[in-house]
């Protein structure tokens, strides 16, 4: 477990938040549960936590801010307006198992109906990694991604997606992922423009776009036999000038992004109004 906190656990019903840290130029390098602000988050509250400018590497569970966000048997970790920029990477040489990697998470799991849950937040971020490579998160299980995005390039070897490398639901619960794009190539065997592989059998996905000018790839890598939800027509690619119009359509009556001011700012793409 490697970062500013290595692993922070809830163990009881008194809440543990990690909240009002900035972190700049951060270099994180390690084998497994690699991020800039937690190795691993075991059931704790993230909020309002940002990094600018970091470089995580490792090999399995590696993300810019978090490297896995774990449910703790009694509590889901969550994380909520809070940002990575920089670098997320696999190491140049090197032998085993390279795995779960993220722009802002490598892996992001929950249980039954308590979904680890990702809100507000977003990843930019140039990705490279092994298999289940996502801008966002490298793999959601049981978990919730809502009003999130990623910008920049990512690189799998297996699966790899502009969102998630994976997105999958548990046996008992559902995976939820809605109101979030991505803007990137990506590049894998199975690559996709949301997810690298999708097996989310419960659940909902809905309202979430990637800039098919940069990623030219279909919307989803690979969908599991068994996965019975089906990208519809708000799940889509979209050429750069229309993803950058879009801030009211992930609003949805709400009032949670915004455009960019200028081409400047997010590279003209929609922004979070909660930063």
């Amino acid at each position: 477990y490697l970062g500013l906190f290595g692993c922070v656990q809830r163990s009881n019903a008194e809440p543990v938040v990690i909240q009002n840290l900035t972190l700049k130029n951060p270099v994180v390098i390690g084998t497994n549960y690699i991020g800039a602000l937690m190795g691993y988050n075991y059931g704790a509250q993230i909020l309002n936590c940002s990094v600018e400018k970091g470089s995580a590497s490792g090999m399995t569970y590696v993300g810019g801010l978090v490297g896995k966000n774990n449910y703790n048997g009694s509590y889901v970790g969550t994380i909520t307006n809070s940002r990575f920029t920089g670098e997320v990477k696999k190491p140049e040489s090197g032998s085993g198992t390279m795995q779960y990697f993220g722009g802002l998470v490598g892996d992001t799991t929950g249980k039954g109906t308590d979904e680890a849950t990702i809100a507000s937040s977003y990843a930019i971020a140039d990705v490279t990694g092994g298999n289940y490579t996502g801008g966002l998160v490298g793999s959601a299980y049981a978990a919730k991604l809502a009003d999130c995005y990623s910008i920049g390039d990512v690189v799998g070897t297996t699966y790899a997606g502009g969102i998630a490398g994976k997105a999958q639901s548990s046996y008992s619960g559902s995976t939820i992922v809605k109101n979030s794009y991505s803007a990137g190539t990506v590049t894998a065997t199975k690559a996709g423009g949301i997810f690298g592989e999708h097996r989310i059998e419960r659940g909902e996905i809905g309202n979430l776009y990637y800039d098919s000018q940069l990623a030219d790839v279909p919307i989803i890598g690979e969908s599991y036999s068994g996965s019975v939800l089906s990208p519809g027509e708000t799940v889509v690619g979209r050429i750069s000038t229309e993803l950058k119009t879009l801030a009211d359509t992930l609003n949805n009556g709400r009032s949670v992004w915004r455009g960019a001011s200028n081409n400047s700012e997010n590279s003209g793409y929609p922004c979070l109004t909660a930063f």
